[in-house]
């Protein structure tokens, strides 16, 4: 199970720079993100199209509001989902 306690400030860090940058800066951003989650041990991670929506809404929330708590939930159920890929 994915423990958001350990990866959230680090995901909200990173992923802070994939708002603040351009589009190869966002792809270093989610790479970053994955490299951090795959040293954790976790599978690496796919936003799955349907959800990209919901995926910038939850970095917008931390961003713009400062409400971090949608993205590690965000997270948490892709990991789950990529999970179930392999």
């Amino acid at each position: 199970m994915f423990s958001t306690r350990n990866c959230s400030r680090r995901e909200f860090l990173v992923e802070r720079l994939d708002l603040s940058a351009d589009i190869q800066s966002s792809r270093i951003g989610r790479f970053i993100l994955d490299a951090l989650l795959a040293a954790g041990g976790h599978p690496w991670t796919v936003i799955r199209v349907e959800r990209r929506k919901a995926y910038m809404e939850s970095l917008e929330n931390a961003s713009v509001r400062h409400d971090i708590r949608d993205f590690p939930r965000f997270s948490s159920e892709e990991i789950a989902a990529s999970a179930k890929l392999e």
